[in-house]
């Protein structure tokens, strides 16, 4: 961009699409659709098959498991701060 035009294409640029920039090249827009890549296309992610059990069932059975988890991380974190506040680390 070129200081006090802001970020909108105008007609007396080179193109709405590129503009020449020195030092750059042409510098490009982005186009409709570009940026809607699902993750997976990044992250190798593969499609996965469908396990059979209905999901509102596997999401209450993941919610539970999870709080058993944050449960058990917040009885570390405790024992944690314990164990660093006896050796002169805690606050």
């Amino acid at each position: 961009m070129v200081r006090g035009q802001g970020n909108v294409p105008s007609q007396n640029r080179r193109s709405d699409a590129a503009q020449l920039r020195p030092g750059w090249g042409i510098l490009r827009w982005p186009q409709v659709g570009e940026f809607g890549r699902p993750p997976g296309r990044y992250v190798g992610a593969e499609a996965q098959e469908d396990d059979g059990e209905p999901f509102e069932e596997k999401m209450k059975r993941l919610t539970a498991t999870l709080r058993e988890q944050q449960a058990e991380a917040a009885k570390l974190d405790v024992a944690i701060a314990a164990n660093l506040k006896e050796l002169g680390y805690g606050g």
